[in-house]
């Protein structure tokens, strides 16, 4: 079941933010294919938001883990590229001895700034994510 309620006030949380409409948002982690050292310094949850003039980045955080912290990065709407793929992920549970295989949308964004790689949790109860990567790519061009 998804809580549309907290991922719609994040969405206004950072349009008050940035002083624009949020056209299409996602929440996103670090991939393992992001060299460790390059690109901005991400927190365990981030946002990512397309508006009318920057895709925005936005390390979360809080309690909820789902309160914006500050902006990392934003890059131009107007050189911006970004490409999808779908990937497997797996984690060691050192605890257990176990490991746990999940699904992600790997987003690859390339700008004169280089290139993030992030990924976005195919299941997610806070939204679609399916549909908000669509909306995304669909108004880059």
């Amino acid at each position: 079941m998804r809580d549309d309620s907290i991922f719609d006030q994040l969405r206004v949380e950072v349009s008050r933010s940035c002083r624009e409409q949020v056209e299409a948002a996602l929440m996103v982690h670090r991939s393992p294919d992001q060299p460790r050292r390059s690109g901005p310094r991400l927190g365990i949850n981030n946002h990512l938001a397309l508006t009318p003039t920057r895709l925005r980045l936005h390390r979360l955080g809080g309690r909820t883990g789902v309160k914006v912290k500050d902006e990392v990065m934003a890059w131009d709407r107007r050189t911006v590229r970004v490409e999808a793929a779908d990937a497997t992920r797996s984690s060691w549970f050192a605890s257990t001895g176990s490991s746990d295989d999940f699904d992600v949308h790997s987003l690859r964004v390339t700008g004169p700034e280089g290139v993030l790689v992030v990924d976005v949790m195919q299941e997610n109860h806070l939204m679609d994510p399916a549909a908000e990567i669509r909306r995304l790519l669909d108004a880059l061009g």
